[in-house]
């Protein structure tokens, strides 16, 4: 038999001590615990707001590529459109040879005083050759264009203003218009006597259009 002779008190006290040291230690072990899976999810955190971040950056940066290449198009349909509209415009016959051919037939007892030319809508024309049962057909222009463009829809119409010796030198001109092979259509819009510091002169307007379009029947 084992004789114990220390105080049950200190037995006692040392029991509490034991019991008080699991339990701190037990919380140390868990604050431990705490403190560690607070630091990896601060780490996680961090990490998926930087994945986050870089996402939003490759999202805007996707939708400013989408937004240029949009207006990219935008504009491009834009220079196609006015392209169109400058090759529809575009004369088929340069002007050099047509001012050429009308200087040859003005001469020398004839003076322009306004020459205009412009290009008008085919339809617009009142094309007296153009008989029931036929259509237009745009043809290469007279001494004209060799770089590929396509066939505009307009017509190069001329107006010729100006002053002659007399009334026989306006039908001469208007005659060697409507020989030429640049022109047709020729019509006298007025021819009226006017003086000139003192001298009898004839006033007359001429409109013609230029002769590089054809007419063929329909099929």
């Amino acid at each position: 038999m084992e004789l114990d002779f220390i105080p049950s008190w200190y037995h006692e006290n040392r029991r509490r001590r034991n019991w008080y040291l699991r339990r701190y230690l037990a919380i140390a072990v868990l604050t431990g615990l705490w403190i560690v899976g607070n630091l990896l999810s601060g780490s996680m955190v961090s990490k998926a707001y930087a994945d986050l971040e870089g996402l939003r950056s490759t999202y805007e940066k996707g939708l400013r590529t989408i937004l240029q290449t949009r207006r990219l198009q935008e504009e491009i349909s834009v220079l196609n459109r006015q392209s169109r509209l400058v090759s529809r415009l575009q004369p088929r016959t340069l002007p050099s040879p047509i001012l050429a051919e009308l200087s040859r037939c003005i001469g020398e007892r004839a003076v322009l005083k306004e020459l205009t030319i412009v290009q008008v809508p085919l339809e617009s024309l009142s094309l007296s050759a153009v008989k029931p049962g036929t259509a237009v057909r745009i043809r290469a222009g007279t001494g004209g264009r060799n770089d590929g463009a396509p066939a505009s829809e307009t017509v190069t119409q001329i107006r010729l203003v100006g002053l002659a010796c007399d009334g026989a030198e306006v039908a001469a001109l208007i005659s060697r218009l409507e020989e030429s092979k640049y022109f047709e259509q020729v019509t006298p819009v007025y021819s009226k006597n006017e003086r000139l510091f003192g001298n009898k002169v004839t006033g007359f307007e001429i409109q013609c259009v230029v002769a590089d379009y054809t007419v063929r029947e329909r099929n």
